[in-house]
């Protein structure tokens, strides 16, 4: 009986594993000016170091998802 338990816990770490590793980090921003706070359209946002980026909207504001190990 223990050692089914063991087996059927081993089985569902080495299966959920690679969906820890994978995790993804959701990231909300506001870019403004810095002159009079106005929100500032079009701006290319980026994780450093990839090529995952995304572009503010009319309002400035812009959502990414990168690794957990990215931020």
């Amino acid at each position: 009986m223990r050692r089914s338990f063991l087996l059927t816990t081993l089985w569902l770490l080495l299966l959920f594993l690679p969906a820890f590793l994978h995790a993804q980090v959701v990231i909300n921003g506001h870019v403004l000016s810095e002159t009079d706070q106005a929100p500032l359209a079009g701006i290319s946002v980026t994780i450093k170091g990839t090529k995952t980026g995304v572009s503010t909207g009319v309002d400035g504001l812009f959502t990414i998802r990168a690794k957990s190990g990215d931020v």
